[in-house]
């Protein structure tokens, strides 16, 4: 996904170039507040919060209004249930009865996405636009489940104990198609540099992404 993003990007650079519009092309720090569906029996469902980069490219097609396409990766987001079984099955007996050996479990989640958006532009003032975004994410979510299972202790005949560790991992990929949209405040800082704060909102599969952002656009 990686190279045909790249790609994409520089495609969509060409093109806005040969239209002697006004491309432009910059990158930035994204944080990505994360919430998804589930149950929550077992402690955390894959909600979380993790930092991120992110590339864009653009141009305007008109005096208010132009196309935008980023790429943006983010960090793991990990999650460790607190998984219990039969911890009240049995109040009156054993309120706290589990499982022995207790398993441990963690996942990991990592995500790429790809939003093409519509932008309009409204000025506020000689070096300031308030851009109003709309269009489609496209994402790819690496998950690695992971549970480690103590054995029963083993004895040793010079004594102590042994307890080994049985490990069971699991990778997954699955890709979504979401909406995205959001507000960006464009300052221009030279002619051609302006900081650019953001914030998106993502619906992705089972959930939804706040995105809050801060970049740099270099304007051509």
């Amino acid at each position: 996904m990686t190279r045909l993003t790249v790609g994409c990007l520089l495609a969509v650079f060409a093109a806005t170039t040969a239209a002697a519009q006004s491309p432009y092309v910059g990158g930035g720090i994204v944080v990505d507040i994360v919430r998804v569906s589930g149950s929550r029996d077992f402690g955390a469902s894959g909600d979380g919060e993790t930092v991120g980069g992110a590339l864009r490219v653009g141009t305007s097609l008109g005096n208010r209004w132009g196309v935008d396409l980023e790429f943006a990766r983010t960090g793991e987001i990990e999650s460790q249930p607190d998984f219990r079984i039969l911890a009240d099955a049995f109040p009156g007996i054993s309120p706290g009865l589990t499982i022995f050996p207790q398993p441990e479990i963690s996942t990991r989640r990592q995500s790429s996405v790809v939003t093409t958006t519509l932008w309009w532009r409204q000025e506020l003032g000689e070096r300031f636009d308030l851009v109003y975004l709309g269009g489609a994410a496209f994402t790819r979510a690496e998950t690695q489940l992971r549970i480690d299972i103590p054995a029963f202790p083993i004895p040793l005949p010079i004594g102590g104990v042994i307890s080994p560790v049985q490990l069971i991992e699991q990778e997954a990929v699955s890709y979504g198609t979401g909406v995205a949209v959001g507000l960006d405040g464009r300052i221009w800082m030279t002619e051609h540099l302006r900081l650019v704060p953001g914030l998106r909102l993502l619906t992705i599969p089972g959930g939804w992404v706040v995105r809050p952002a801060v970049g740099i656009h270099w304007v051509f």
